[in-house]
């Protein structure tokens, strides 16, 4: 599976494209609940809806060295991305770029 990481603005170069890992998790969603216990052993839950907003895709992928070097460049200097993938085309920003067991993992929070 292929994705993507640019910036909202110009990129010399065009998009950066990389192998993801089946180990991406790019489908996990969770909606926004509470959970409260309540006195007499049961459960109040309190359910406010899910948002794009609260997506976290955590891609892993092999990266060259150069592609490495281009994304922590990336969110030195940018605010503001897009990503694309089979789990669809969001905008947001890069929260972090860390080694993983089989390459490297890049955490991208969805803003929409």
């Amino acid at each position: 599976m292929i994705a993507t990481i640019n910036p909202t603005t110009y990129l010399d170069g065009g998009a950066l494209q990389f192998e993801v890992s089946p180990n991406s998790d790019i489908f996990t969603r969770t909606v926004r609940a509470t959970r409260s216990p309540t006195l007499d052993g049961g459960a109040i839950i309190n359910h406010m809806g899910y948002s794009s907003g609260d997506i976290r895709l955590a891609y892993v992928a092999v990266l060259s060295q150069e592609c490495v070097d281009a994304l922590l460049d990336l969110i030195a200097n940018e605010t503001a991305f897009t990503t694309s993938s089979v789990a669809g085309f969001y905008h947001g920003v890069i929260e972090s770029i860390a080694e993983a067991d089989d390459g490297y993992e890049i955490i991208f929070l969805v803003a929409e």
